[in-house]
């Protein structure tokens, strides 16, 4: 090898052979390579094109929106938030008008309250449906951690429900407990149904613990053809 002053001797870290500085080129990656054999130009899509950020203007620009969860279905006032005049509820009979269920503020499923039911009383709702179709029933209830005295010590009871057929006074879901009621946590209990021949309206029908000293609570009530 020939002494160059100033041209060293450096291996290329691609093929490895062994070239005078004069003899190697930086690649894109910053490694220095062979100039005729081994170097290659950078792929043009490797690049970020120089382009210049968006200016969007958002003149009349508002912050996201509040999730508002809607209750459909033939129940009307199924999430128990309006307050009726004459009962509890909007569009809800109670059993009992001067004491029997209340509107409660601070445990609800979802929205701003629930039904809260005290034991063997109950409210129903009257709603027009077609004989021979299939209906599905639901609600979310969970036993109250409080007695009706509103000291500390409420039982684990399950909430009850029934359909009654309004046209010929019939049952068509007789009263039922709800399942799986093994904390105070909110239950999702789903019911499917046949109307009877004939039968032009039903009762459906939320019904408080088999206990007088215990109460549940209701919320999301839909009734889905």
């Amino acid at each position: 090898m020939t002494f160059r002053a100033g041209d060293t001797y450096r291996d290329c870290d691609i093929c490895g052979f062994t070239k005078r500085m004069s003899q190697l080129r930086k690649n894109w990656n910053g490694s220095m390579v062979c100039k005729d054999t081994c170097w290659e130009p950078n792929h043009p899509q490797s690049e970020r094109p120089n382009r210049p950020a968006d200016r969007i203007k958002h003149p009349d620009g508002k912050p996201e929106p509040t999730d508002t969860f809607v209750v459909v279905g033939d129940l009307t006032n199924g999430d128990f938030e309006t307050d009726g005049s004459t009962y509890t509820f909007d569009s809800w009979v109670d059993s009992n008008v001067v004491y029997g269920s209340y509107a409660s503020t601070s445990i609800y499923f979802q929205g701003s309250q629930s039904a809260k039911i005290y034991g063997n009383y109950n409210i129903y709702q009257e709603v027009s449906v077609t004989a021979g179709d299939v209906y599905t029933f639901s609600f979310y209830s969970r036993a109250s951690n409080t007695l009706i005295s509103g000291l500390p010590g409420g039982f684990i009871v399950p909430a009850r429900y029934a359909v009654w057929d309004a046209t010929n006074l019939a049952v068509i879901v007789s009263e039922q407990a709800t399942k799986n009621i093994t904390d105070y946590s909110w239950t999702n209990t789903i019911t499917a149904f046949t109307t009877p021949p004939g039968c032009e309206k039903i009762w459906v029908y939320l019904i408080g613990p088999d206990s007088l000293s215990s109460l549940v609570y209701f919320d999301r009530a839909v009734l889905e053809s």
